[in-house]
């Protein structure tokens, strides 16, 4: 069954606080001047930077992401470099997350 009901405000900020965590215990930067605040830079891939957003009226969890460099992020951002999670389950995208940030690592 789909996801009708918005997040809670609460909801999002814990979602966001997880996911820098996660980009923090990875190794990733915080760079405040950045339209994309953090970023995770692998040898393979590239810099991968991340950015979330509020959004209160929301019934999905998003992490937004691109890569610096399309031609070696070697397909992880399609044609753009663009790499967005979206879902309305939270544990889902974390490991989505999780995922990835172990490609980029590999």
């Amino acid at each position: 069954m789909a996801r009708t009901k918005i997040i809670s405000k609460k909801r999002q900020l814990q979602f966001q606080k997880d996911v820098i965590n996660c980009i923090l215990e990875a190794g990733g930067e915080h760079e405040e001047s950045k339209h994309y605040p953090y970023v995770i830079r692998s040898k393979r891939y590239g810099d991968f930077r991340i950015v979330l957003y509020d959004n209160e009226k929301s019934i999905l969890f998003s992490i937004f992401g691109k890569f610096d460099d399309v031609k070696k992020a070697d397909g992880l951002g399609g044609m753009s470099g663009k790499h967005n999670i979206h879902n309305a389950d939270e544990e889902y995208i974390l490991s989505e997350f999780k995922e990835l940030i172990q490609v980029l690592l590999a």
